[in-house]
């Protein structure tokens, strides 16, 4: 492969003395130059086993500001929406009068599992299935006699212009049509429209009692083949390590104790979280594992040996270690948008790797000897190379001034980790 020499301009003597000297060292002392590399890399991996996943999302918030700030105290103080819903369902074609006692039998199995475990016990407040009749009580005597009050703007308008002498009429003529239809007029529909002939209901629908239509509390499907168990949590939906011990536990739980073969479903603000948990982890690997793999097919494809990648990449990874190493001294936590820097920082560092490699081969082509061609390669491609590095570190120090703390991490990865990829 033939190769252009690039000389960037004010490249003094001085400077060429520096690159020929740091090539010097290099090639006259390689195993002191593999036994820093070697020190470098234990330091990195013992600092960087440090670092965890940060198990919240407080990172990818805007600092400063109050709507952000006051979120990140909701998730992280308050019990909004903090809960693990189980939808317990009965299998389709099942209809032979027992599917509400076998629901109820599981919701009550559940429950005791729940008091004898001391892993789910810890992780939530308790198991509900069935709503406090006070609840019931409130809906029905208080919230809908006076759903007015807990109406929008919107509705109360939609409200008023129903209740004008034309729509009422409209209205009242709807209800005797229904009273006075053939088997409907006695029906539930017949004592609904008796009951409201103006149809007011109709602009209530979230203000129905959250329980089923005989009332007893239980919240099933309207067709009594599903059943709603709740699972209030002890610590915020966004603590995502939280979330997916809870979720595993509790579909642990359910699976041993569902002895009917009932369709179990987790959902809710823990299971999301436990599913976004798992998809960062596997997208982390998979982002590593598929930039590799193209990364050794790239190389096989243009200079057909198998050992040319491993000796491009081997300098790439210890330098994206060693950044990372650095940055645990600093931090523990990793976000996901840090926890990818990787795959991104392999990408970019592999260049510097390929460049050396195409000046040293055309070194060799030259005629040049092994070290000759390597400490030559280093002064034709050094400056070029710290300067190609410098633009993207600039690049990358100009995320550092973000206000969301997750770019700010990426981008301090990311200057450590390419800095070491050159080095």
């Amino acid at each position: 492969m033939t190769v252009m020499k690039v000389t960037p301009r004010g490249n003094s003597k001085r400077g060429e003395r520096f690159w020929l000297a740091l090539g010097d060292f290099i090639t006259q002392r390689p195993a002191l130059v593999l036994a820093l590399a070697a020190a470098v890399a234990v330091f990195a991996a013992i600092s960087a086993g440090r670092l965890r996943p940060q198990s919240t999302l407080d990172a990818m918030l805007v600092e400063g500001v109050p709507a952000c700030d006051a979120m990140a105290r909701i998730m992280r103080d308050f019990h909004v929406m903090d809960e693990l819903l189980v939808i317990v369902t009965a299998p389709a074609g099942r209809d032979d009068g027992t599917t509400v006692g076998s629901l109820l039998s599981f919701a009550e199995r559940f429950a005791a599992a729940f008091d004898q475990s001391d892993e789910l016990s810890q992780l939530c407040e308790r198991v509900i299935f069935r709503e406090s009749p006070d609840v019931a009580a409130f809906v029905e005597n208080e919230m809908i006699p006076h759903g007015l009050y807990y109406v929008d703007d919107q509705t109360l308008s939609d409200i008023r212009a129903r209740l004008t002498p034309h729509e009422m009429r409209e209205q009242i003529s709807r209800a005797v049509s229904a009273l006075s239809a053939p088997g409907i007029g006695g029906g539930s529909v017949g004592r609904l429209a008796a009951r409201d002939p103006l149809g007011l209901r109709d602009f209530l629908p979230d203000l129905a009692p959250p329980v089923s239509a005989s009332s007893d509390g239980y919240r099933f499907s309207s067709d009594r083949t599903s059943l709603l168990i709740r699972l209030p949590g002890k610590r915020p939906v966004s603590d995502l390590e939280y979330a997916r011990a809870l979720t595993q536990a509790a579909q642990r739980t359910a699976d041993e104790v569902n002895s009917d073969g009932l369709e179990i479903q987790l959902t809710g603000g823990y299971a999301i979280a436990a599913a976004s948990e798992r998809a960062i982890r596997s997208d982390m690997i998979r982002s590593v594992t598929v930039s590799l793999l193209l990364l050794q097919s790239l190389f096989l494809l243009v200079y057909r040996h198998v050992f040319c990648f491993p000796i491009a990449v081997a300098p790439v990874a210890l330098g994206i270690l060693a950044g990372f190493g650095v940055f645990a001294v600093f931090s523990t936590h990793l976000t996901p948008l840090t926890a990818v820097t990787g795959a991104v920082l392999a990408g970019l560092g592999i260049d510097y790797s390929i460049h050396y490699l195409s000046h040293y081969e055309n070194r060799r082509a030259a005629g040049d000897d092994d070290l000759a061609a390597a400490r030559q390669a280093l002064r034709d491609i050094g400056p070029t190379l710290a300067n190609a590095c410098g633009t993207s570190l600039i690049g990358f120090l100009a995320i550092t001034q973000s206000n969301v703390a997750a770019l700010r991490e990426f981008a301090l990865v990311g200057t450590l980790g390419l800095a070491g990829a050159l080095i």
